[in-house]
């Protein structure tokens, strides 16, 4: 199996594929491949021959004469060259757009186009969306995506895009592309553009990219403080799916007792083997399960996992250094109707009893009212292999006050330890 992994996002023109795969494979550090951008080239340079784009003969008699490079500019952005020339910004004009839907369907120009599209996916771990991405370039991919939207909020998003560029276009003219364009690739006879079978889809009517990236990136903010709400918008929707698939991959993980889960104030509590428990956990809960996560500092010192749990709506907790600010927020989250992943070992451990909990998840627990629910993370963390997490029933401990002694604070961080590996013993 290689060892590379291909993200496959398909879907129609404007639905903000191109945004949201730049964006996810810029932060976990895939190569970015625009598929559209390399047909906008060959029909650019169709269109700049003064070829009718419904003249197949004549379009296809060009393609020996095109040499087409993707390159990567010091910005970072994907670059397209047509014989040793940058047409990065000129394949974007309107006009080019419906050249491109034409010469697009005709399966030479497909044919001619397929190998360089795999090649890249052979050597890199890519992040590639397109029209035929899931169904035909890479239809063994392992995250498959399609994202749609309404052909009016298209046009919609493409009328400001154009404005910005000091190109602006007609709202109406540019309806009517996009329903045309929308018309020719759903119909043509090559690779037609179509949900693959085994994809998620995702509507992003609703949703601005560039906002709602914004506010999933300021929560939690950078100071580990949570704002009011998790931002339950399309990107983080988006992200939560692709995430969770790669992990699905990586480490596929069959759930037990999800029923278990209390709505609002509950304490999870699983126990710990792994860097990968905070997020295998994070994702196994619905997406609209309003979970923040207490993580050591530690793990947000790798970009791809802080990115990562930070959009999962983690903070850092200084383990060493009895963090009040971390406490205040954990507090913060339960009784706002909020839940929180908490790890009563504070680090990770090979077996049960290598050290004993940690006394802080009982104080918050007990400040805060909230329901403890034992959670067991299987320790087989190999990579393609399956694990297991169950969920225990939720219990409130007993405690003789709100401010319990020390052995009492202990006693009951011990015990709901005890209780998450016991649902590992029992499942045996």
């Amino acid at each position: 199996m290689s060892e590379n992994i291909r993200v496959a996002i398909d879907g129609p023109s404007g639905a903000g594929k191109s945004t949201l795969a730049r964006s996810v494979a810029a932060r976990l550090n895939f190569l970015y491949v625009d598929t559209g951008a390399i047909y906008r080239t060959i029909g650019y340079a169709v269109w700049r021959k003064g070829i009718d784009p419904r003249d197949r003969s004549a379009v296809v008699a060009v393609l020996p004469d095109l040499e087409i490079c993707l390159t990567y500019g010091t910005d970072g952005l994907q670059h397209m060259e047509l014989n040793g020339m940058d047409v990065t910004a000129e394949i974007r004009l309107p006009e080019v757009s419906r050249y491109a839907s034409l010469v697009s369907a005709y399966p030479e120009v497909r044919a001619y186009l397929l190998e360089m599209q795999r090649q890249l996916a052979r050597e890199n771990s890519v992040v590639m969306d397109g029209r035929d991405i899931g169904t035909v370039v890479l239809p063994d991919a392992e995250v498959k995506v399609f994202l749609t939207a309404s052909a009016e909020e298209r046009a919609r998003r493409r009328m400001l895009e154009l404005e910005e560029r000091g190109t602006p276009e007609p709202y109406a003219a540019i309806l009517r592309a996009i329903q045309e364009r929308d018309w020719n690739d759903t119909h043509r006879d090559a690779a037609p553009l179509r949900q693959a079978e085994d994809a998620v889809l995702l509507d992003t009517t609703a949703l601005d990219f560039v906002q709602s990236e914004d506010a999933a990136a300021h929560y939690p903010g950078e100071d580990g403080t949570m704002s009011e709400k998790r931002p339950l918008n399309g990107f983080f929707v988006c992200i939560y799916y692709l995430v969770n698939l790669v992990a699905g991959i990586l480490h596929p993980v069959t759930i037990i007792g999800r029923e278990n889960l209390p709505e609002h104030g509950a304490l999870l509590c699983p126990n710990h083997n792994s860097n990968w428990d905070p997020v295998l956990v994070a994702l196994k809960v619905p997406v609209n399960y309003r979970l923040h996560i207490m993580a050591k500092k530690e793990l947000f010192c790798n970009k791809v996992f802080d990115w990562v749990l930070r959009k999962l709506g983690a903070f850092p907790v200084d383990r060493g250094e009895g963090d009040i600010e971390a406490v205040k927020t954990a507090l913060k989250a339960i009784k706002s109707g909020d839940n929180l992943l908490i790890f009563p070992e504070g680090t990770r451990v090979e077996h049960e009893g290598a050290l004993p909990a940690k006394g802080g998840v009982a104080v918050i627990g007990i400040r805060s009212g909230a329901q403890f629910v034992p959670v067991y993370v299987e320790g087989n963390k190999r990579l393609f292999r399956r694990t297991r997490i169950i969920f225990g029933q939720a219990y409130r401990p007993e405690a003789t006050s709100r401010r319990p002694s020390p052995e009492e604070v202990q006693a009951i961080a011990d015990e709901v330890l005890r209780r998450s590996y016991a649902l590992g013993k029992e499942a045996r």
